[in-house]
């Protein structure tokens, strides 16, 4: 999963988050590690990372219960779209025919489990999420997105509400170094055929505008497995005003096997 947000999706160390709530922002040369959300397929989220205390503050009980999350490990996924960086002036280059993506094994803290996800498009970039679940709904409480020249981070403080277990359509804004504003929709379901095996999903649509430390906007369409909450098939484009110029990522994904990459990650 790396969902709407810096998508469904990652490889220095069993680490997650080695800023804490304070950190955000970008960087435009050797970007410090202490800005990077770090993620393994391996080691559960630390929860200094999760934003447990966010959600449990909250004075809205618990709803519902959704699909948990996907299985800890490495996806691969057919992959179309193009990736312009600004600092490379080079204009659009085309991402891999296949990409990976990985998913954390979950950390819980009494009733609330967190959970991220990376996925990796090449050539040094990736997308990265750390995820919260309160009952049914998922709570986006970190984003990334990282490139080799530019590090991307934003601490959405409220958490993102990503996956509602009530609604169908929902708004909401946040604030802290970045601020912003955001709104989802659900799409119903349909059938995927994926490696063989049919593969039922539930569609989210999803758009956030974002300004401060990180300036930029995010839209997607993704279709999440009902019995998991893998991301079956996704398409977006993100954006980042890096000051002079904007990095562009426009992705086009799908599945290739629902079962994870043994060992990898």
């Amino acid at each position: 999963m790396s969902h709407p947000f810096c998508t469904a999706a990652v490889p220095l160390a069993a680490s997650l988050l080695a800023c804490a709530a304070g950190c955000g922002g970008s960087t435009h040369s050797s970007p410090p590690i202490s800005d990077q959300l770090q993620l393994s397929s391996a080691t559960p989220p630390p929860a200094s990372g999760c934003g447990f205390d966010q959600i449990r503050a909250s004075a809205a009980p618990a709803r519902g219960r959704t699909a948990g999350a996907p299985a800890a490990g490495v996806y691969r996924y057919a992959t179309s779209g193009t990736l312009s960086l600004a600092a490379q002036n080079r204009g659009a280059s085309r991402l891999p025919a296949t990409t990976e993506a990985l998913a954390t094994p979950v950390s819980r803290a009494g009733a609330l489990e967190c959970f991220g996800t990376e996925h990796r498009f090449g050539s040094g970039t990736s997308t990265v999420d750390v995820y919260l679940r309160r009952g049914g709904d998922v709570y986006a409480v970190a984003l990334g997105f990282d490139t080799p020249n530019d590090v991307e981070t934003v601490l959405p403080r409220p958490a993102i509400l990503a996956l509602s277990a009530t609604a169908t359509r929902w708004t909401g804004v946040f604030g802290g170094p970045t601020s912003g504003s955001y709104q989802f929709e659900i799409l119903g379901r349909r059938a995927f055929r994926v490696g063989g095996r049919i593969v039922e999903a539930v569609g989210v649509s999803s758009s956030a505008s974002y300004r401060g430390e990180v300036t930029g906007s995010r839209r997607a369409t993704t279709w999440l497995s009902t019995d998991g909450s893998l991301i079956v098939a996704e398409s977006g484009v993100i954006t980042v005003d890096i000051g002079v110029a904007v990095d562009r990522l426009a992705y086009s994904l799908r599945l290739l096997s629902p079962a994870a990459v043994a060992g990898a990650g």
